[in-house]
């Protein structure tokens, strides 16, 4: 027995190591893991009492099929819903595709394919990520590449076995009942099969295929319900960018992944498998890998947008053969060398350069109340942030450790007006603000709340949202730009114009005027590039309660307008305010990397007073802060 394990242990060494990698990397902390918000999005379908609820009210209205829900739905019933416990089933999934890819891969090309492929699957940060996120991505890949195992049986090694079919038909439903695009994979290989059988075995394929259709038919109400709904709503579509963006995704943001993809190409052509790489199998590939892709970018451009990185998982096994299917096979000690290679290059990559466990594992949803008791200050005053959907994965964890101090939501105020009100009376008594804030329902919130607490203490960002605490002192924002009305400043124009509109150091804007003067000059030169996000304030004195007014920044090029932003008065003003009161307006605009990134790009602040009314403008100021930096780290270059 112990020669047999030996043995083989020898053999198969360089997969072991790779499972090995793969298991260190998926199950570090798992206990620290944190739900998504599409996971927790799951848990909470998933408290529906009866069966005939959980399909109605929780899998029709959100456009993937039952076959996850129903899965967490039962699992969770069982074990618990501890974020660990739900997970599990997952992490073992991208395990055994790992395992898969080897095998298959070593069957169709040679066993150093297998290692390489099984290499980059264990350590990319597109597996590893959802391979601990309990949706329907990694168990698609899984099921993908046990389809591709039983139809390599059928159609490549020719065994007609009947547990083959049952294996295949079993696979593909699975497919189907898991998500769209890994149904549509089960298509495509199911097509694919067809120009592989012949007479004797094309009747058996058909059965198989009807096989896969009648259980299927229990859906079939289902997907008619979901395709009413038209796509998912809020994915933006696609432009050309989005393949380069791909591959750098794939290639974790690093030219090392490049150059490390272009040495292996190149050890292929030291003794290229030229009837090999150019056969059957690597056209399989190359349209298993392409056509999902095309499909995805022509339906989101031309019908309805639904192409993202998650769903293309399913098909992304499948570049391997295509980029390395000519590499020779070479000796288990060179094998062994280019498993650690690859092995620690990208487990680097993903630890320091991709930063995976210090985003991925640390929750916003969570931050909002862990951060909240790190607060200095006993008593702060405590501001949540968030709308939609996100607002419900906060209550969830704000319900679970019973949270018990006061707090407000931001949209709970009807306007800017009362929240500034609030926060006015609160800081004569209260001398701390604490803020939780996820996407900013009020691109000026931070302003003002620093209109009132201008000193920020401590900031912690987290990917898709921030957390803040704010105190009473001096204010801490940098300030671009200032007019008091006193002085000529530059790049605003010049007093002298408008000699006519000042009284006692104030602009007054009348009937006559519809726009005050401007702060105007090219983006590039007047904003440095460490600050993404532009504040406007300036104080107004209305001769009535309200004002329809605004605050306008605008970017231009030469071919046209870039942006446009405005903030209106209105917003501000209401029946509270006393007449001879100033009222501070706060306006922010965010300098997005289009912007950025264009040439000649011509910034302009001002007032238009489109219906033409009567008010004093004073005290403008223009000042800068930085954006969320990580905010979208798990899917973009992490500064």
């Amino acid at each position: 027995m112990r020669e047999l394990i030996r043995t083989f242990i020898k053999e198969h060494i360089g997969i072991l190591i790779i499972l090995l990698v793969a298991v260190l990397l998926r199950f570090y902390h798992l206990v620290d893991i944190p739900f998504t918000h599409d996971e927790l999005s799951t848990l909470f379908r998933t408290y529906y009492t009866s069966f005939d609820d959980l399909i109605k009210m929780g899998v029709i209205g959100d456009t993937h099929p039952a076959g996850l829900q129903v899965f967490v739905y039962y699992f969770k019933m069982i074990f618990g819903s501890e974020e660990w416990v739900i997970k599990i089933p997952f992490l073992l999934f991208g395990l055994v595709s790992i395992w898969l890819v080897y095998v298959i891969y070593s069957k169709w090309y040679n066993k150093t394919l297998g290692l390489i492929s099984a290499s980059f699957l264990a350590t990319l940060q597109y597996t590893v990520m959802y391979s601990q996120i309990a949706r329907p991505y990694i168990s698609g890949m899984f099921f993908v590449l046990a389809l591709v195992y039983f139809w390599n049986a059928l159609f490549i090694e020719k065994k007609q076995h009947w547990s083959n079919y049952v294996g295949y038909v079993l696979m593909a439903d699975l497919c189907l009942y898991n998500h769209h695009f890994s149904a549509l994979m089960a298509v495509i290989i199911s097509v694919t099969g067809l120009f592989f059988a012949d007479r004797r075995t094309s009747w058996k394929y058909l059965l198989a295929g009807l096989g896969i259709v009648f259980l299927y038919l229990p859906h079939l109400s289902i997907l008619h319900a979901q395709l009413a709904l038209k796509g998912l709503g809020w994915v933006s579509k696609p432009t050309i960018l989005f393949v380069r963006d791909y591959f750098c995704y794939l290639g974790q943001f690093s030219w090392i992944t490049l150059v490390l993809c272009v040495g292996l190409i190149g050890i292929s052509f030291i003794r290229f498998q030229k009837r090999v790489y150019f056969s059957k199998i690597t056209l399989i590939s190359l349209v298993w890998f392409v056509l999902p892709f095309a499909i995805g970018y022509l339906y989101s451009v031309y019908r309805s947008p639904l192409l993202q990185y998650s769903v293309l998982i399913f098909s992304f096994p499948f570049l391997f053969p295509v980029l390395f299917g000519g590499i020779q096979r070479f000796s288990n000690r060179i094998n062994l060398v280019l498993v650690v290679l690859i092995l620690c290059i990208n487990s680097t990559l993903l630890i320091f350069h991709r930063k995976h466990y210090t985003l991925f594992y640390h929750s916003i949803y969570k931050a909002f109340v862990l951060d909240e008791k790190n607060v200095a200050h006993d008593k702060p005053i405590v501001l949540f942030d968030a709308h939609h959907t996100n607002k419900d994965m906060v209550a969830h964890y704000l319900k679970k450790w019973k949270v018990t101090y006061d707090y407000r939501w931001v949209n709970s105020f009807k306007n800017s007006s009362e929240l500034s009100a609030y926060l006015k009376e609160m800081s004569k008594t209260y001398p701390v603000l604490y803020l939780g804030s996820i996407g900013e329902s009020l691109p000026n919130l931070i302003p003002i709340i620093q209109e009132y607490y201008p000193t920020l203490v401590k900031r912690k960002d987290y990917i898709s949202g921030s957390t803040f605490v704010f105190s009473k002192g001096k204010s801490t924002t940098h300030i671009l730009t200032s007019m008091q009305f006193n002085k000529d400043e530059a790049n605003w124009q010049q007093l002298n114009k408008y000699a006519n509109y000042l009284q006692s150091g104030h602009f007054f804007m009348d009937s006559t005027l519809e726009y005050s003067l401007s702060y105007s000059g090219f983006l590039n030169e007047l904003v440095p590039e460490k600050y993404d996000i532009m504040d406007v304030s300036l104080r107004i004195k209305v001769p009535s309660n309200s004002c329809s007014a605004s605050i306008v920044t605008t970017i231009d090029t030469p071919n046209g307008p870039l942006d446009w932003r405005s903030t209106n008065f209105s917003d501000f003003v209401d029946s509270t305010h006393v007449k001879s009161e100033w009222i501070v307006i706060k306006h922010s605009t965010y300098l997005t990397d289009e912007v950025r990134n264009t040439s000649n790009a011509k910034l302009s602040v001002y007032v238009w007073n489109a219906n033409k009314e009567a008010f004093l403008v004073d005290d403008i100021q223009i000042t800068l802060r930085k954006e969320n930096p990580v905010r979208y780290g798990l899917y973009y270059p992490v500064p």
